[in-house]
């Protein structure tokens, strides 16, 4: 189930454990309250949280309470959805790997697709992001 996702650098005492299988929430637009109340209370059975690129500026308090409290923090760059043609949207075209179309795999080759796949590791850095979902 990892397959799909790329580790970023940060200290094994900081990462759960691996035999155990994780519990990973994907945070809706506007469940970030919700969550934020959830782990404010001591929530301790959740291994991590989903936070979806456009909505990054949107859950930004999320983002740092979770890391402060040592849940991995997982940006889903939203690759898969922009390479369907009903996927495109405003949103996702203003994402800095993002096209004024839907993206093709060529999108992804060569030097063009190498700047994306950095624009998308540099959001994750400056973003404190744990790891990041890749498509499958």
């Amino acid at each position: 189930m990892t397959d799909n996702v790329i580790q970023l650098p940060r200290p094994r005492a900081m990462r759960g454990d691996a035999s155990a299988l994780g519990f990973f929430v994907r945070v809706g637009r506007n469940d970030h309250i919700e969550i934020l109340n959830l782990i404010a209370a001591g929530e301790r059975g959740i291994f991590g949280f989903v936070i979806e690129a456009p909505n990054v500026e949107r859950q930004r308090e999320l983002i740092i309470e979770a890391r402060k409290r040592s849940f991995d923090v997982i940006l889903d760059p939203k690759t898969q959805a922009m390479g369907f043609p009903g996927g495109h949207s405003e949103s996702l075209a203003a994402l800095p790997w993002g096209l004024d179309r839907h993206h093709t795999i060529n999108d992804f080759d060569g030097a063009e697709g190498r700047v994306r796949a950095a624009q998308i590791v540099e959001m994750a850095a400056a973003n404190g992001f744990t790891q990041i979902l890749g498509p499958t």
